[in-house]
């Protein structure tokens, strides 16, 4: 029976490794790190319009509507949003070669995404404060004790595992196109 054999030489694998390991650590990242940011930011607002998490998890409820943004968790004003996805007021992008810093330095965000408790202090006025009780009666009072108040998380920054697998595919094919 005749055969065919083929000879494989791995001779050179070291120096093209070393070659390749040398081109990636000089490539400049920033135009995929740029599309990264867009990503983020799509992702973001894909949370706040469907009331989940990166990974689709559902938000915690209000424990009440509001007059302004009804029912829907972090919607009262839409700064929180826009600063994450429209490059609004407190909005944070720093690409460089290397690196991406993306998200909001909205006071309160971190305490909304990661939830928390609050610690209130004792505080009083002169003119009464006006509260709807739970039973729905009216209560006047000029001093409100110390108390915390829990904020559920409702996380609305993160990478879920589909926005994980599109940044992998993004460096992927731009490390593809630039090593060859």
């Amino acid at each position: 029976m005749a055969g065919a054999a083929e000879e494989l030489s791995l001779a050179g694998l070291s120096a093209w490794a070393g070659r390749a390991a040398q081109e990636l650590a000089s490539l400049d990242f920033t135009e995929p790190l740029q599309q990264c940011s867009v990503l983020l930011s799509a992702a973001a607002k894909e949370c706040f319009d469907g009331g989940h998490d990166p990974d689709g998890v559902p938000w915690a409820p209000l424990k009440r509507p509001r007059a302004r943004g009804g029912d829907v968790p972090l919607r009262d004003t839409g700064v929180l949003m826009a600063s994450l996805t429209g490059q609004g007021q407190g909005h944070v992008e720093e690409v460089t070669a290397h690196a991406l810093v993306w998200g909001t330095n909205i006071e309160y965000a971190a305490i909304h995404n990661w939830g928390g408790i609050i610690h209130v202090p004792p505080r009083s006025r002169e003119r009464p404060w006006v509260f709807v009780a739970g039973d729905g009666r009216t209560v006047f009072t000029r001093t409100i004790g110390a108390h915390d108040v829990v904020i559920p998380q409702r996380q609305f920054v993160g990478i879920g595992a589909e926005t994980a697998q599109d940044i992998e595919s993004l460096f992927g094919e731009f490390v593809e196109r630039k090593l060859g």
